[in-house]
């Protein structure tokens, strides 16, 4: 099963399950003039793009750790990639999220379908809490 996990490094809070399932020959396609926001995440993609399924999008409050870095309580997990979305991937998170991590610190890890972790550094609105790629 592919996978792609997205989480902000040095971080921690809530517990969440499922957000979003998408069963075998259904699709979302998000308009390149639009976006879709799931708990906290949202995709503004530059083209139009479409989510198939099955895929299930679910956001969980269990920390993982990578490289001896734990991430915060806010984990997202695509069972199906995403490939090929260009545009912007944002992040939104609540201040007693990331205790007394330094806001310029976090860093976005996605793990692709290989097993590889690749680090993305943010576009970071502190005052609107919110990490965008």
């Amino acid at each position: 099963m592919n996978k792609i996990t997205l989480i902000l490094l040095l971080m921690t809070s809530f517990c969440f399950g499922q957000t979003l399932t998408l069963g075998s020959g259904s699709s979302i396609t998000i308009s390149s003039n639009g976006s879709l926001i799931l708990s906290g995440l949202e995709l503004d993609p530059s083209e139009n793009y479409t989510i198939s399924g099955p895929n299930v999008i679910s956001r969980s409050s269990i920390p993982i750790e990578i490289g001896g870095k734990s991430s915060i309580d806010r984990v997202y997990e695509f069972s199906a990639e995403l490939s090929d979305y260009s545009g912007v991937l944002s992040f939104s998170y609540l201040d007693d999220e990331i205790y007394n991590i330094v806001e310029s610190d976090l860093v976005l890890e996605i793990l692709d379908t290989s097993g590889d972790w690749t680090s993305f550094f943010p576009f970071i609105e502190e005052d609107d809490n919110i990490l965008s790629y």
